[in-house]
């Protein structure tokens, strides 16, 4: 064992003392303690993804092609975008995505299998599909779709396009419930479609609570596309109703806080549908997270992505938010059998 003037080892019935100026020895610092897990999402609808690829040289039962695209270009300034510093997410929602085959497609050659998990959910749009991508360590245990819930007031399908949700446990042990919607659109918007909205929304926020009072999540979180922005427009003033508050009217396990609110508080001009060749007054807060109080609370950041890349990429910019979630308290086998 090494020894210097200032330090002497010693023996003692198989203990060692060591000795300095003739004092104990400080004991090293303890590394501190990670009592936090960080998880980043990113909602992001992507115009026209189904569109970028060549749907006749690669139908959706083809896994195997590799390089059938229509618009190259388009595809990297997307897959710029999803590496960017700020945009690199744990877990990605999107919409208006691809099919599963062309999402495979996308991730392995473009984004170099960044993400082990790629689920694309049904759909009442042809050509428009709400998918997830994940990391690594973040392990899907169930899914969970709702294309075929029917609308009460005519007796056809409720939704436009989903809700889907994947049950996912994160490195650190917590399971949440990741939620992905794009609500009816306001193209051709009326009083109809309004109404029509507004019951999406409030079916959404029930399944919501519904997930989470099964008891499989320690949390809750949807985001996507809404298609509404904040305050009602005319057709919501007609009927007394604003879509998107529907969202956080929920009570009990229903109960939802949207976490990107704080955006519009700090810039009164932010907004997530820019379209760039139309006016400003086009420009509007469409993009959205709501999640359960105990997730809401451990929100640590909410942004949207307006790098120029993501401008050209889609006319819907990306929005991000942040979570710092407890540690895990490590279940004890002592006593167990194992």
């Amino acid at each position: 064992m090494r020894m210097n003037r200032n330090r002497m080892v010693t023996f003692s019935a198989g203990v060692i003392f060591l000795l300095s100026a003739g004092c104990f020895a400080a004991p090293e610092p303890a590394a501190a303690a990670v009592t936090t897990e960080t998880v980043r999402v990113v909602t992001w609808n992507i115009e026209h993804f189904m569109m970028l690829f060549d749907q006749e040289m690669m139908p959706e039962r083809s896994r195997n092609m590799t390089e059938y695209y229509r618009d190259e270009e388009d595809l990297y300034e997307i897959a710029r975008t999803m590496k960017l510093e700020r945009m690199d997410s744990d877990i990605v929602l999107i919409q208006e995505g691809p099919s599963q085959a062309m999402l495979e497609l996308f991730n392995r050659h473009w984004l170099n299998n960044k993400y082990a998990t790629v689920k694309v959910f049904k759909s009442n749009t042809e050509g428009q599909y709400l998918g997830v991508l994940a990391k690594a360590g973040f392990r899907p245990l169930e899914v969970r779709e709702f294309t075929e819930c029917i609308n009460p007031y005519n007796g056809k399908l409720l939704f436009s396009r989903g809700p889907g949700f994947v049950l996912f446990e994160t490195p650190g042990g917590h399971t949440l419930w990741m939620g992905t919607t794009h609500a009816k659109s306001k193209s051709g918007n009326s009083k109809g479609v309004t109404e029509w909205r507004i019951r999406e929304l409030t079916r959404t926020r029930e399944i919501c609570g519904q997930l989470l009072k099964e008891g499989k999540a320690d949390f809750v979180l949807i985001g996507g596309d809404f298609n509404d922005d904040f305050g009602k427009d005319s057709y919501e003033k007609s009927l007394e109703q604003d879509a998107l508050e529907v969202m956080v009217q929920g009570t009990g396990p229903e109960k939802l806080i949207c976490l990107d609110e704080r955006i519009l508080k700090e810039n009164q001009d932010a907004a997530t549908y820019h379209c760039e060749i139309k006016p400003t007054r086009y420009r509007s807060f469409l993009d959205h997270f709501f999640a359960d109080p105990a997730l809401a609370v451990r929100t640590r950041e909410v942004y949207i992505i307006d790098d120029p890349i993501a401008v050209v990429a889609s006319d819907h910019l990306p929005l991000v938010a942040i979570f710092e979630l407890p540690k895990k308290p490590e279940v004890s086998k002592q006593g167990t059998g194992q």
